[in-house]
């Protein structure tokens, strides 16, 4: 998936159009699942508005798709975005690096993640996404960490040492907000301007 700007793991296009394959975490499988049932409580549907369609997991040991058909059937989404069409980028999209560094095809961060994963080995489970992005040629994209507590209730005391470290060493501890990477298009040179 080429507009990754951060995140710890490799993004990829699935089969369908307009979907993409985000690495399984536990949490926001539990998160999705929940916010996108049937049985979701009437006050928590407002925000599916403002998150992207959840269609289920993917399995690629056993190619074996559990879909959620039942779950975004009868959904409203308001975002004239979600209703574009599907564009393809152009083999000439460049990304331009706050260092002068350049990268063709994919941005430098979803670089970064493939060659991680190509050393640490395929992934087996996936979560299937909405690919938001699917109708721009450039998008504008953003990843951030809300909230001045950046690990939850099942992390170790080590990783709970490391992300109060980097909650006091940024933004995160003070206003609550840490920008982890983003891209804009640089109407000048025709390029997106890639920072993390």
């Amino acid at each position: 998936y080429p507009h990754q700007v951060g995140g710890h793991g490799s993004l990829q296009r699935y089969q369908e159009e307009g979907r993409i394959l985000k690495p399984l975490l536990a949490g926001e499988l539990a998160f999705y699942s929940h916010v996108f049932s049937p049985s979701a409580p009437a006050e928590i549907h407002w925000i599916r508005a403002f998150l992207p369609r959840f269609y289920g997991t993917y399995s690629l040991s056993d190619e074996i798709f559990a879909g959620n058909a039942d779950i975004t059937d009868g959904l409203r989404q308001t975002s004239s975005l979600r209703d574009g069409p599907v564009i393809s980028a152009a083999s000439t999209l460049r990304w331009e690096t706050s260092d002068g560094g350049s990268s063709v095809t994919i941005s430098p961060w979803a670089h970064r993640m493939r060659e991680r994963q190509k050393r640490k080995g395929s992934l087996h489970e996936w979560v299937v996404l909405e690919d938001v992005n699917r109708s721009m040629l450039e998008p504008c994209v953003l990843d951030c960490k809300i909230g001045r507590r950046l690990y939850d209730d099942t992390a170790s005391p080590e990783k709970i040492r490391r992300h109060i470290a980097k909650s006091l060493s940024t933004t995160s501890m003070v206003v609550g907000l840490r920008v982890t990477g983003m891209q804009v298009f640089d109407v000048r040179s025709g390029n997106l301007k890639f920072c993390d």
